[in-house]
């Protein structure tokens, strides 16, 4: 944005070079973490209210926009930024403290357009996996999927460095993770020049490094973000300014969830899609219902690391859905669990919270669900439609292409005649779930009329 930035590691450094700034050049914005180990936010933003001039000061906190304006009402907050930091929101927070546009023009919605790239998305999560596909497949960008490493090397190695554009790599996945990954791709005749994005939600200048000479050419933060995931790959790939995803004016009349939950964050992650966003919801409070018993049950075991991964994971999927609250105690866990705090105690009581988070959500959902219209009665199917349907289902499933989750919604009514109802059931779950292997099986098991 053409500012000049700089970086304090706590808050008595802050106010050291604060201090040391006001005889000079003084600083207009002060961004600041609410908890850190030294001096918090709130007592820096308390101890500038005192004097006679002072920065701007935004609280960057997770803890919730309406926990933290509670707690720094009349302490010298002029602004709060949620985390995870979006570029649009810190644009927006920027242009109301700085009380002007910054100098560089910014556009938030108009984004790089991917028509005919394709990519291989290297995610083990289903619900990660839907939300990226969603975003890449409305640029215009082809995607197939690897759901470990493993079955990445295997796809690059069958493909050959003609067969992807980029690839776009997970750090964290069973079986084989993404380092790994990177480097036998690298070590593979041609497949040098093929860019690698990583995907991490540890945004640390050390993570940052350890990619790069992992063999990577750049970095994605997680929760995703629309525009930096589209913008990231633009570099890499030939692009065009064409697409505009939905902006921060999404307007969520269907979706009113309640405290905890940033439902347009989470809509705009999904370019908007509702249904999709809902659905996702539901996947998502459906396969953690039992998170806390499991995370209970490795700790028990003394499988810490088990642990640590499985709030990991709920941190990711739930900072996705716009879940800030879920997010927020997910993260505390996992914290705990690396920090090597008691299990019996503090770790115990944020369990419990997330054991209570994921009940109110599920809570929440069923207050919105809906009755499913009535289908209009079945025409006679036609054979050569049902044959070219599976066909192209088919085609799309061994090749783990992500368009097959349009195929199988778009077609189900069909799948349903054809299949029967509980085999397609199974066959539709397995595709929204990726499990794309488990959905071949169900059609190729199936007796067609």
């Amino acid at each position: 944005l053409g500012m000049h930035v700089d970086v304090a590691s706590g808050g008595a450094e802050a106010l050291q070079l604060l201090g040391d700034a006001c005889a000079d050049v003084p600083y207009d914005v002060l961004l600041v973490d609410w908890q850190m180990p030294d001096v918090d936010g709130l007592a820096v933003a308390q101890e500038l209210a005192r004097w006679p001039q002072r920065p701007k000061v935004a609280l960057v906190t997770a803890m919730g926009h309406a926990e933290a304006s509670k707690a720094s009402a009349n302490s010298g907050v002029d602004a709060i930024l949620d985390k995870p930091v979006t570029q649009s929101g810190l644009v927006d927070m920027l242009t109301t403290l700085a009380g002007g546009r910054p100098a560089v023009p910014q556009d938030v919605e108009a984004l790089p357009r991917l028509e005919g790239v394709r990519l291989l998305l290297v995610e083990d999560l289903e619900i990660n996996q839907q939300i990226a596909v969603e975003l890449l497949h409305l640029a215009g960008a082809s995607v197939d999927i690897a759901n470990n490493g493993k079955e990445a090397v295997d796809k690059a190695m069958r493909g050959g460095p003609e067969r992807y554009d980029a690839i776009l790599m997970d750090l964290q996945m069973p079986e084989m993770d993404g380092f790994a990954a990177t480097e036998r791709i690298r070590a593979m005749p041609g497949m040098q020049d093929v860019p690698i994005l990583a995907m991490t939600a540890h945004a640390l200048v050390e993570e940052k490094q350890r990619c790069l000479l992992a063999g990577m050419n750049d970095h994605i933060a997680k929760p995703l973000d629309p525009a930096l995931l589209l913008r990231t790959l633009a570099r890499w790939v030939q692009a065009s300014d064409t697409l505009r995803l939905p902006g921060g004016e999404i307007t969520v009349r269907t979706l009113t969830l309640g405290e905890g939950i940033d439902t347009v964050d989470g809509l705009r992650r999904v370019a908007g899609n509702v249904a999709l966003y809902h659905k996702l919801l539901q996947q998502f409070a459906e396969r953690q219902a039992d998170a806390a018993e499991r995370l209970q049950g490795h700790l028990a075991a003394g499988e810490r690391a088990d642990a640590e991964r499985l709030a990991h994971t709920i941190k990711g999927v739930a900072g996705n859905l716009g879940l800030t609250a879920l997010q927020q105690t997910a993260a505390a866990v996992e914290t705990a669990l690396r920090s090597g705090a008691d299990p019996t105690a503090a770790v115990e009581r944020l369990v419990l919270r997330l054991a209570n988070d994921i009940s109110a959500l599920r809570l929440m959902l069923s207050k919105q669900s809906q009755p499913v219209a009535l289908e209009e009665p079945a025409e006679p199917l036609d054979p050569a439609a049902v044959e070219a349907l599976l066909g192209e289902l088919r085609l799309l499933l061994e090749q783990s292409d992500g368009d097959a989750v349009t195929v199988a919604d778009t077609g189900a009514t069909m799948l349903r005649q054809a299949l029967g109802p509980e085999r397609a059931a199974r066959v539709l779950r397995a595709v929204q779930d990726y499990d794309f292997d488990a959905a071949l099986a169900e059609i190729d098991a199936a007796t067609l009329p």
